[in-house]
């Protein structure tokens, strides 16, 4: 093997795993800063509407727990659970590194009074 194989062998085992170190890094040590939103719904009309946050939907707020809960980073964020019939709820969430921010959702049906339940 010559010599420049072997220089460019070694530059590749060492620059390779410092570069990705350096990309996967910060993202395993964003949870350390996120926080969670834990949404609760009394009724099946809020458990079956649909969540978006700061403008991008979610999911159904029944299945933003577990493996698909909400992590955010810090700071304000806008909140919209929707659903047919009834008036959009929003509200302004502001969300603290490793704390949980519950949002209580109500839902209340349009005034015109119909529902597409």
């Amino acid at each position: 093997m010559s010599a420049y194989m072997k220089c460019k062998r070694l530059w590749i085992a060492t620059v390779v795993p410092l570069t990705l170190s350096c990309i996967v890094s910060p993202l395993f040590g964003q949870s350390k800063v996120l926080g969670e939103v834990d949404f609760h719904g009394a009724t099946k009309v809020e458990k079956s509407s649909g969540v978006w946050i700061d403008g991008e939907y979610v999911g159904y707020l029944k299945e933003l727990k577990g493996s698909k809960k909400i992590l955010l980073l810090p700071g304000q964020h806008q909140v919209s659970v929707r659903q047919a019939g009834y008036t959009d709820f929003s509200r302004e969430i502001v969300v603290e590194p490793r704390q949980i921010q519950t949002v209580n959702v109500t839902m209340e049906k349009e005034p015109n009074g119909s529902s597409h339940e």
